[in-house]
């Protein structure tokens, strides 16, 4: 199967969002963190082309590439979920206060 498609992964090493629900409930999290296994390297022993973004302005570069290699690919783009939560808080805020 040659079909073109790029599949994208957020990693973050943990289970985010749950991280950031078992902190606001009972402020810690628990059985939440985890190595991931490297991705580009696993995608590479199957044939697939694959890329690691180092900052999200990587992006936009290592998504042309994937669309032009005219083959299923993958790209792996860090994320930290820690900013969901400050968006997630003053959102919050702005919400209540409305």
């Amino acid at each position: 199967l040659r079909t073109p498609f790029v599949s994208v992964i957020w990693e973050n090493h943990a289970y985010g969002s749950i991280v950031w629900k078992q902190e606001k409930q009972f402020g810690a999290h628990f059985g939440t963190d985890f190595q991931n296994p490297d991705f580009v390297k696993l995608a590479e022993a199957f044939g697939m082309p694959a890329w690691r973004c180092e900052s999200p302005e990587d992006f936009p570069a290592r998504l042309e590439q994937a669309l032009a290699a005219d083959l299923p690919s993958l790209i792996v783009l860090p994320i930290d979920y820690s900013i969901d939560v400050a968006i997630s808080e003053e959102l919050g805020t702005e919400t209540v206060a409305a």
